[in-house]
């Protein structure tokens, strides 16, 4: 016999727990990849740099296509967090992870442990009077999202509270069927089970 308390009730349990798995997805991703296409600008000015930074977990790679849109030359550093700093604070080229040079190129580094790097555009030798446009494709492979995903949060939360509704709307039906059902009443007179014939005289 259909049961339509019973459906609910386990398409509300399904919708749970699928609504937990994305609120438990939510807060621990896993390492992902990130592709893009870019075109930025290097102010004119020795002081000036363009940057990605790149939140990396357990290691990844760096691929970037990059051109100098009027052939001038730029060069492109990968530090990591504690390099950066130093270069920022002081000008001077500390050790990196990677570097090129070049008005365009295929600059691929891989990056061994996760942290925080930077990949950085800056004027080329001779370039620093101008302003530089740079156009970048780009795939960074063991990205580490920053934080929860809050659209798969909010879908997860939302799952959640729709399966609760539907699981309470089962578990009333059910109850209310079985109430039905336990106050069912038959109003039966003796004549209705013995025969007229074999019903006693009155008295």
């Amino acid at each position: 016999m259909f049961r339509p308390h019973r459906v609910l009730l386990v398409v509300a349990a399904f919708i749970v727990v699928f609504g937990f798995v994305l609120l438990d997805a939510s807060r621990n991703p896993g390492p992902s990849s990130v592709r893009g296409e870019e075109t930025f600008q290097i102010p004119d000015g020795r002081e000036w740099h363009s940057f990605f930074e790149l939140e990396m977990l357990g290691g990844g790679s760096v691929f970037v296509e990059f051109e100098e849109t009027s052939e001038g030359l730029v060069t492109l550093y990968l530090f990591n967090q504690g390099d950066y700093a130093t270069y920022q604070e002081t000008g001077l080229i500390p050790p990196a992870v990677g570097s090129m040079s070049g008005s365009s190129g295929i600059f691929i580094v891989g990056i061994p442990s996760d942290g925080t790097y930077y990949l950085v555009f800056e004027h080329g030798e001779g370039y620093e009077a101008l302003p530089q446009d740079v156009q970048v494709s780009y795939v960074f492979a063991g990205i580490s999202p920053t934080g929860p995903d809050r659209t798969v949060a909010r879908t997860g939360f939302v799952l959640v509270m729709f399966g609760a509704v539907v699981g309470n709307v089962g578990g009333a039906l059910h109850f209310r069927r079985k109430r039905r059902g336990s106050g069912r009443t038959t109003d039966r007179k003796i004549a209705d089970i013995v025969p007229p014939e074999e019903l006693p005289p009155p008295p």
